[in-house]
């Protein structure tokens, strides 16, 4: 049995007067996943618009202390 069938039976399960938490939980995780794909959506146009495109900076050359000052002009 796949997941999908698998929640369809707990589903089946659920008594009425809860199904209304369980639409609501559902509906929640479905309004995460459009928000993480709009966050991921902006963050690749940023970086296709960016001057900085392509440019790689080694791990041992990065300064952790002082990351949010690496990219001022």
């Amino acid at each position: 049995m796949n997941l999908h069938e698998t929640a369809l039976q707990l589903l089946e399960k659920i008594p009425e007067h809860r199904l209304e938490e369980v639409i609501s939980f559902l509906q929640n995780l479905l309004a995460d996943e459009e928000a993480d794909d709009l966050f991921c959506e902006k963050l690749v146009e940023e970086y296709e618009k960016s001057p900085d495109k392509g440019v790689f900076i080694a791990a041992e050359d990065i300064d952790w202390d002082n990351l949010d000052k690496m990219f001022d002009d």
